[in-house]
């Protein structure tokens, strides 16, 4: 029998970063296989790093732009889905 594995959408990928980072999102990139976060920083506080989110394998993790210098600039920007507070 053939595992299916379920993809995260945008949507289920910004709350799964939002709720590891404590913070929303700002920008978000398709690339591909996972989805690139960055977030609103607050004022005064310490910058957070962008944030893999993996669409097959619910998997997320911090990457530092030294380590991954063309990840923010591969993959295609998607606009945010309308937020309700």
């Amino acid at each position: 029998m053939k595992r299916v594995t379920k993809m995260l959408d945008l949507k289920a990928a910004i709350k799964k970063a939002e709720t590891k980072c404590g913070k929303k999102v700002a920008t978000a990139r398709d690339c591909g296989d996972k989805w690139i976060f960055t977030f609103d920083e607050l004022e005064g506080k310490m910058t957070t790093a962008p944030m893999f989110v993996f669409k097959e394998k619910d998997r997320s993790e911090y990457f530092f732009i030294d380590d991954s210098e063309n990840a923010l600039h591969g993959g295609k920007s998607v606009d945010l889905p309308t937020r309700e507070d």
